[in-house]
């Protein structure tokens, strides 16, 4: 009986050395995961599914060839300066990466198109209750930043994003179909100004506020919306 006895105690005790073993690796694991995500600075908010950025070895800004910083391009021409670029595609393509987080459910499709700057990515999405902006290395996808704010939107034709950013050198501009037009720093998603286009008399459409942002020297120009009475959808 004594035996039964000690070989039940010494099962018990080697079961619980497992169990202090696993709960002590995953308190350590949980805590640097929480680490890297209060670095994560730049953003307001963590979104669900989104890989926590790693902020200390964002690359500098660079500029390429084939960039295209706006929508239809920089000139505003729908034409790249690329010059050699594959024509023959009949090969078909291979898939180099793909992120699936930029939408946060069903009623949160956006429209408008990704921009590229050399080395900075940038695309927009949305969930329930914010605006989002991504920001991911073009080559291999991983994210570099992410940034948000809160905004009320309606979900006709979907609730995110219709206008396409703008990149200008160290700056990219987002105009949200509910009216928020924000500067943010391209090199960490930094926000540098924001303002609200309905704040000063504009008044978003039925399908909300749908385009792009020009950028000139010295000013950025959006459409405001208003009462429209020729032809509205």
């Amino acid at each position: 009986m004594k035996r039964i006895l000690k070989r039940i105690l010494k099962v018990g005790l080697v079961v619980l050395g497992v169990a202090v073993l696993v709960v002590a690796g995953l308190a350590i694991w949980k805590w640097d995961t929480l680490s890297t995500m209060l670095s994560n600075s730049g953003t307001e908010g963590t979104v669900s599914g989104v890989p926590v950025a790693a902020r200390t070895d964002l690359p500098p800004v660079t500029r390429g060839e084939g960039d295209w910083i706006a929508w239809r391009g920089g000139t505003s021409s729908g034409r790249s300066s690329l010059v050699g670029a594959r024509t023959d595609w009949s090969g078909g393509l291979s898939v180099k990466w793909e992120a699936d987080y930029l939408c946060q459910g069903e009623s949160s499709a956006t429209w408008s198109a990704p921009v590229v700057q050399g080395n900075h990515l940038v695309v927009c999405g949305r969930d329930k209750e914010r605006d989002l902006v991504f920001c991911l290395g073009p080559e291999d996808g991983r994210l570099l930043w992410q940034a948000s704010y809160p905004a009320k939107a309606g979900t006709s034709f979907g609730a995110g994003f219709r206008a396409t950013p703008w990149i200008d050198g160290e700056r990219v501009y987002t105009f949200g179909r509910s009216g928020d037009l924000v500067a943010w720093q391209l090199a960490d998603g930094k926000k540098v100004w924001h303002a609200n286009v309905n704040a000063d008399g504009g008044k978003a459409p039925r399908w909300g506020h749908s385009t792009s942002p020009l950028v000139t020297d010295r000013l950025v120009v959006v459409n405001g919306g208003g009462d429209c009475t020729h032809g509205c959808l």
